[in-house]
């Protein structure tokens, strides 16, 4: 797909109720999904991406595996959404993730006022990239070891799985 000066829209289409100008929607493969999409090339993107799985199962190993006091959990989430923010702000266009375990892109002024008004407000859910000329596509990788991930990839961003 090629777009001139369109702002995006990256979601599960499970969050969009309008008839808007779907330009691409594909299963995530691996079912509900959160994910990051980088304002980056491919490949600083997955070592980008490669420092955030760290931040992450650091934080989801010591939240669930070890005997914290609900104090401690609460201290240790609350460092943890801030390091997430901080890395979303200085790597990032945003976040959004998936539940019906599909990805979707939209034309953002294709949508109705209260589609624009849900995904303005929740954006853990749906990603923004404002005023993108270039192409983009949905892409399947594999690894060395046969795993397939779903990626959204354009000219500068790529999409990739953030979280559980």
């Amino acid at each position: 797909m090629n777009v001139n000066n369109k702002t995006l829209v990256i979601t599960d289409p499970c969050y969009i109720k309008s008839h808007a100008t779907k330009y691409l929607e594909r299963s995530t493969i691996y079912g509900d999904w959160s994910c990051m999409c980088y304002k980056t090339t491919r490949e600083k993107a997955k070592e980008k991406s490669k420092e955030w799985d760290k931040i992450y199962f650091d934080f989801f190993n010591k939240y669930n595996f070890t005997k914290l006091k609900e104090e401690e959990k609460k201290n240790l989430y609350d460092e943890f959404i801030k390091q997430k923010q901080k890395f979303i702000e200085e790597n990032c266009y945003g976040e959004f993730c998936a539940d019906s375990g599909m990805v979707a892109v939209f034309d953002y002024d294709s949508l109705t006022k209260n589609d624009k008004e849900f995904v303005d407000t929740h954006n853990w859910c749906a990603c923004i990239i404002p005023n993108y000329s270039g192409k983009f596509d949905y892409v399947v990788e594999t690894d060395d070891e046969n795993n397939k991930t779903a990626h959204i990839v354009g000219d500068n961003f790529y999409t990739t799985q953030s979280g559980l």
